[in-house]
């Protein structure tokens, strides 16, 4: 879907990604999910994607049916995303990079973009979350849960930089184990350091887009998501901005579906 922003962020954006030169590819990519045509996973470790509930694939012309570059629709009610099953490389304890394109068709309420909950159950009971961004109260959200020193859990959430709905927005978070950086279209709207610990999981928790999990559904996306992407390293500020703007390299191929900032720096070149 074509991503459009405010003509002087687009074009600073576009100048610093330039720059940067950053090579998202060069390792550490767990699950990327692009969504055009399909759910699968492109990383090659094989988290394919099963679309459930309302969501539906859209090609570029927001027809739903699938088209070589698309994104996921999904309706703002109970039980509508994609459920990415399960696996230990998912559960990742720090030195994580979580990031996706959101279109919200509103971001007053809480409302859940991607990640990993706690764990499998079907209950909310504290911790419940794993690492997981989304939007909440017209900002990005982002939450993790830490196991400290003394292996207690506790869930930590963060509210950072101005999100809107009806606006393709890019949303990045990474964690080092101490400090928790979240990233709005490339650009660095906070850092939470001594937040000392390793994000904690229990069972087989299964990577979702657009809902809290599956089967304990919850505060779901409405409206669309593409290009989700998990990291097992802590992206660069340029890598990030980098990926906002080229798309995240697969080994040696970067995906760069139309609409990306990089598309839009060509039309503000002409």
């Amino acid at each position: 879907m074509r991503k459009t922003y405010g003509l002087i962020s687009a074009l600073a954006l576009a100048v610093f990604a330039v720059s940067a030169s950053a090579d998202v590819g060069e390792g550490g990519l767990v699950g990327y999910w692009p969504l055009n045509g399909d759910a699968n996973d492109a990383s090659g470790n094989g988290h394919d994607g099963t679309l459930v509930g309302g969501a539906v694939l859209i090609d570029t012309d927001g027809a739903p049916v699938p088209g070589d570059v698309g994104s996921v629709m999904l309706p703002k009610e109970a039980g509508n995303g994609i459920d990415c099953g399960g696996g230990s490389d998912l559960q990742i304890a720090s030195n994580l990079t979580l990031m996706a394109w959101a279109n919200p068709t509103d971001s007053a309420p809480t409302q859940f973009v991607a990640g990993v909950p706690y764990d499998d159950g079907e209950e909310w009971d504290e911790p419940w979350v794993g690492v997981q961004i989304g939007v909440r109260g017209n900002a990005m959200a982002s939450w993790i849960n830490l196991i400290d020193a003394e292996g207690n859990a506790k869930d930590r959430e963060y509210d950072s930089g101005a999100t809107a709905g009806g606006e393709w927005q890019h949303l990045a978070f990474t964690f080092d184990g101490d400090i928790a950086i979240s990233y709005v279209n490339g650009v660095e709207v906070a850092a939470n350091d001594d937040r000392d610990g390793m994000v904690g999981y229990e069972g087989d928790p299964h990577f979702t887009i657009g809902e809290r999990s599956f089967p304990a559904l919850g505060e779901p996306f409405g409206g669309m998501i593409d290009e989700v992407a998990l990291f097992s390293r802590v992206l660069s500020a340029a890598e990030v901005a980098d990926a906002m703007a080229n798309g995240v390299a697969t080994g040696a191929t970067a995906v760069e579906p139309a609409g990306k900032l990089s598309t839009t720096w060509a039309w503000l070149k002409r």
